[in-house]
């Protein structure tokens, strides 16, 4: 038995080809009579081996750029085809009723930590996670030059005035004259010593 194909469906939203935005929708279309419960291996072998190829061929042959792709939260494989044409990938998450809210969140469980484990992004900008001692000793102890430095955004440079302060400056000179200041004048045992009633009395 052929696999079902992936097809685009004939509508686009907006029609207009001056419009900036266009929405193509790729559907599965098997026959009228095919039976899902009775052919599910099939079916599952579908969606699981034959879709990621379909979904790939499609972007690839497309007259069109795709700039981003909007994926089913239960069809995982999306966000690797995406990754593999380099294009962003965005979850609809439509929240099901009170009565199936539940199962679907714990059948996802399973599945969410093996898709987006390297997929981590806070804000606008991709993060690394760290989960092994080893690789933390590596970055906070020989490599923490290079991993000093934060992202400075628009918003901090406004609050902060400029990123000036040793939270947000970027690692060099300036960066080292604050540690040294704070670390002599405000964190040394003479200074916490001769701020500790002041402490007490905020307390």
């Amino acid at each position: 038995m052929a696999p079902i194909p992936l097809l685009p469906s004939p509508s686009q939203v907006p029609t207009d080809p001056h419009h900036p935005i266009h929405l193509q929708f790729f559907s599965r279309r098997p026959p009228l009579d095919y039976d899902r419960k009775a052919n599910l291996d099939h079916y599952k072998d579908t969606l699981g081996k034959a879709d990621p190829q379909n979904l790939s061929h499609l972007i690839a042959t497309s007259p069109h750029n795709f700039s981003c792709i909007v994926m089913n939260p239960f069809v995982l494989w999306v966000s690797d085809v995406a990754a593999q044409h380099r294009i962003p990938c965005a979850m609809l998450w439509i929240q099901p009723c009170a009565l199936y809210a539940i199962p679907c969140a714990g059948s996802l469980s399973a599945l969410l930590h093996s898709r987006f484990k390297q997929r981590l992004r806070m804000g606008q900008r991709p993060a690394i996670v760290v989960s092994s001692p080893e690789i933390t000793e590596e970055i906070l102890k020989h490599q923490d030059a290079t991993f000093s430095s934060r992202t400075i955004t628009e918003a901090v440079r406004t609050v902060t005035y400029g990123a000036t302060s040793l939270v947000f400056v970027p690692y060099g000179s300036r960066w080292r004259l604050l540690r040294k200041v704070l670390s002599t004048e405000l964190f040394s045992s003479g200074s916490l010593s001769a701020l500790l009633h002041s402490r007490f009395k905020q307390r």
